[in-house]
């Protein structure tokens, strides 16, 4: 599963996005000083990734479990 991607990430580290409440939607603007390009997302799918991206986390903190036993 994907993750978190760098637009929006940037987006996000930037503090350059909107949120539309009526539809939704949240658009990043990842460039600096660039409001032409940007990244659409829903906010249903900007929960799931989140939720991946906690997965992943978790996953990665038992395998550092794992080799500490190994130690």
């Amino acid at each position: 599963c994907e993750g978190i991607n760098t637009d929006i990430r940037n987006g996000i580290a930037h503090g350059r996005f909107n949120i539309d409440p009526k539809t939704q939607k949240i658009i990043f603007y990842p460039k600096a000083n660039n409001k032409v390009y940007h990244y659409d997302i829903q906010l249903i799918d900007m929960c799931y990734l989140t939720v991946i991206n906690f997965l992943h986390i978790i996953e990665f903190n038992l395998f550092l479990e794992e080799l500490k036993k190994h130690k």
